[in-house]
């Protein structure tokens, strides 16, 4: 985003706090085995009374079930007395665990009238949480264990499970250095209220909370000045019919440029933005009614600073910010301090305004330990380049395969469009967060950037009468 002079002010999209979906589970106690036969997907034993095999919560892939000795099938309910227990099915592959899993059980002795061999042991899971395996293999799909009087009913089988940090199955993808995306067309229109003439929707910030899109965004006001919105919609399809929520008349409305994020260490949300670094909380960000006042964010600054982003690893919390002339600032404080001013800043990229201008994110990306930053460049088209780094306080460097115009790290080189072209310029966005915490983490494997474009028959003209408008990237490969 821009200074007033002509720089596009970042909107704050208030990004709605989802959590990310971890997958967690029960372990219960393993219960004595009967005649160990195969194990199914947790299903029940009978021969004679029999319980019902418990069902199997979600979490990683399982292994094939160790190959057992006769005998029932080993439910997660109480012990069959009674009764010869049959043969056990062999164990369905693909089924899940609980957490690293062991199976859980009701009470119950061990049976009678059959032999007492232990069942067999289990494959590791794979793809999910890595704690220590259940004894007698991992369930499996469906297994059914037949024999003796009657046949045990195999428990019915889990999901696919997330993994320790809430990834879908375990999947993994490495740290990104090499970009295509393809974008759809524009997602939505500005909607002026009454007495005001809104040109553009621009400068999001876009998080997942409770199943709906938070996106607050920047507007030119042309009876006016610059704006904020804050718009709230299930999908991107129902984006464009989507109220806007117009903030002018707001403690907070004069925000441009914010980050927002959920700070857990205090359970509240906070909204960073620009023109002197300021920030407002609250605890509930669907509401821009409930905003506090905004707070300075900043002392000791160098002047001119735009485009704020806030960003927490486990001990500390950095501030980052553009200055629209090659630079790129850092400030940081104790994650206990926080929310507060932020003292000082030190200048971490110096380059020129051709390269480096405005609208910094950094994000934390999930499964790496690393950090990603992309930087606005000046100049038409518009377009980002990337850097990485192992730290929040370390040397954040260019990544080769995304650092120039050619080979960006989004920009009209490296962007498909479904039919024409709807813009040259890949400008202003946020990356759309599930996991709207202050570690700003992404996921490799899903990433979408919610940003903005323009007519290419547009004449730059003065910036803020530029209509620009929402897109939606996907990273392709």
């Amino acid at each position: 985003m821009r200074s007033l002079t002509g720089r596009s002010l970042g909107l704050c999209v208030a990004l709605a706090m989802g959590t990310g979906t971890a997958c967690t589970s029960n372990p219960g106690h393993t219960p004595p085995a009967g005649t160990g036969g195969n194990w199914g997907s947790r299903g029940s034993a009978t021969g004679g009374i029999s319980s019902t095999g418990g069902i199997q919560s979600s979490g990683g892939a399982a292994g094939l079930g160790g190959t057992a000795n006769a005998g029932g099938t080993h439910g997660s309910g109480g012990a069959a007395t009674g009764g010869t227990p049959g043969t056990g099915g062999l164990a369905g592959s693909s089924g899940t665990s609980d957490t690293g899993g062991t199976s859980s059980s009701t009470t119950g002795g061990n049976p009678t009238g059959g032999s007492t061999t232990q069942p067999g042991t289990g494959g590791n899971p794979t793809g999910g949480s890595t704690t220590q395996p259940g004894t007698g293999g991992m369930g499996g799909s469906s297994g059914t264990g037949t024999g003796g009087d009657s046949s045990g009913t195999g428990g019915r089988s889990g999901t696919a499970g997330s993994s320790n940090d809430g990834g879908a199955g375990g999947d993994t993808c490495p740290f990104p250095t090499s970009f295509q995306w393809s974008s759809s067309g524009p997602l939505a229109q500005p909607k002026s209220p009454a007495g005001h003439t809104l040109v553009s929707l621009k400068d999001f910030t876009n998080v997942v909370h409770n199943g709906q899109h938070i996106v607050y965004a920047t507007a030119f006001d042309s009876t006016a000045s610059w704006t904020s919105l804050v718009i709230l919609f299930q999908d991107w399809p129902d984006f464009a019919s989507a109220p806007q929520t117009w903030m002018g008349n707001l403690t907070v409305g004069s925000t441009v440029a914010p980050t927002l994020f959920y700070f857990t260490p205090k359970d509240i949300w906070v909204l960073i933005t620009q023109w002197g670094i300021r920030y407002a909380t609250s605890t509930d960000p669907t509401d821009p009614s409930k905003w506090s006042a905004l707070q300075p964010g900043l002392t000791g600054g160098p002047g001119g600073e735009i485009d704020p982003t806030v960003i927490c690893d486990s001990t500390d919390c950095y501030l980052f910010f553009a200055t629209s002339n090659g630079q790129i600032h850092r400030s940081s404080m104790q994650i206990g301090q926080f929310p507060g001013a932020f003292s000082g800043s030190t200048p971490i990229i110096n380059e020129t305004k051709a390269t480096v201008n405005e609208a910094v994110q950094v994000y934390a990306v999930k499964g790496t330990g690393k950090y990603l930053m992309f930087v606005e460049s000046d100049g038409w088209p518009r377009y980002f380049r990337a850097y990485s780094a192992d730290s929040l306080g370390g040397t954040f460097t260019a990544i080769p395969g995304a650092s120039t115009r050619e080979t960006p790290f989004a920009g009209k080189s490296n962007v498909t469009f479904t039919g024409a072209a709807w813009t040259d310029d890949i400008s202003h966005g946020d990356m759309v967060r599930s996991d709207p915490s202050e570690t700003q983490t992404i996921d490799p494997c899903n990433m979408q950037l919610l940003y903005q474009g323009r007519d290419p028959s547009q004449n730059p003209k003065p910036y803020e009468q530029l209509a620009f408008l929402p897109g939606l990237l996907t990273l392709t490969q």
